[in-house]
């Protein structure tokens, strides 16, 4: 995974955009790339592109509650309230049940998307510049601490 990827991953937007993805072009028929030069029998895709649906319907699920129960929950700022519960949503079940980097990942994840809030809640003219950049200095805070630089060495 390069530094680029790792760094996207660090923000829970951006994750679930992508999975949203996935799900989608799971669920597409497969396009004609070849196009009039196509072969009978098209090599089979790579054994990492197979995810089930249903896996991936799993691992985006609990980001989804989490915005919508953040959403309902914040009052005057909802649309903060639900990046911050979907921040929570997808960090809890790597939190619950993964090993010592998914417990880091998570819980930096949950960091920067504070760090990202906190910016926009100061940033009261421009509060999507300063979610943009408190995400920012969120995500170079951890790659400067020790705790978490091992999560960009991938």
């Amino acid at each position: 995974m390069s530094t680029v990827n790792t760094i996207l991953g660090m923000n829970p937007v951006a994750q679930s955009t992508r999975n949203a993805a996935d799900i989608v072009a799971a669920l597409l028929p497969p396009g004609n790339v070849y196009g009039a030069d196509a072969p009978a029998n098209p090599p089979p895709a790579p054994a990492a592109q197979k995810r089930s649906i249903g896996k991936m319907l799993l691992e985006l699920a609990p980001g989804v509650v989490g915005a919508v129960i953040g959403y309902n929950v914040a009052g005057k700022h909802p649309v903060l309230g639900a990046l911050g519960g979907l921040a929570v949503g997808a960090a809890a079940m790597p939190l619950v049940k993964g090993g010592g980097d998914a417990r880091t990942h998570a819980l930096a994840m949950v960091g920067v998307t504070g760090a990202g809030i906190a910016g926009s809640l100061m940033a009261k003219k421009h509060p999507i510049l300063g979610y943009a950049g408190g995400t920012a200095l969120g995500v170079g805070a951890t790659m400067v601490l020790p705790q978490t630089k091992g999560l960009y060495r991938k």
